[in-house]
């Protein structure tokens, strides 16, 4: 099983998947249980030999497994941490480089969609108009627009 772990841990291509990172958590929880119900077994059963022969060795042995599994499970918890920061590092490394790419993706989709509706070349000029055919289209809406203008015309 800390074969398997290893080797998730150090094949990056895995680690991108989200499916061989929950790989990687499961293992590293099927270890720790692993290495707990080992320790418990090996207090039950040196503490079932013992206890035959000898009550104060057996207290003596059973204190002393309980030390070493606790030693031995804190050492083992330490490199769980360790190794989880490093699998929790290397996936926000991974999703900040996917975001990259896809903020990338999207401003290249935008600058083709802004090449498209603003093309390069400038657009035609509308055609010259003379001055005195503006000041008659000019004098023609003013009269359209306002109906008192046009009502004194009539009058005169």
């Amino acid at each position: 099983m800390l074969d398997e772990l290893y080797d998730l841990a150090e094949n990056k291509r895995l680690v991108e998947d989200e499916a061989a990172r929950r790989k990687i958590k499961l293992c590293a929880r099927n270890l720790e249980s692993h290495i707990r119900e080992a320790g418990r077994l090996f207090i039950e059963e040196g503490s079932k030999q013992v206890m035959g022969s000898d009550e104060e060795i057996s207290s003596t042995l059973k204190t002393e497994m309980e030390r070493h599994k606790t030693e031995v499970l804190s050492a083992v918890s330490k490199k769980l941490d360790t190794f989880m920061a490093q699998v929790k590092q290397e996936v926000k490394s991974l999703s900040n480089s996917a975001q990259i790419e896809q903020s990338r993706r999207f401003a290249e989709m935008l600058s083709e969609i802004r090449e498209e509706f603003h093309p390069k070349q400038p657009m035609a000029q509308p055609p010259r108009v003379s001055k005195r055919k503006r000041q008659e289209t000019d004098t023609q809406a003013a009269t359209r627009d306002s109906p008192e203008r046009a009502i004194k015309k009539e009058y005169l």
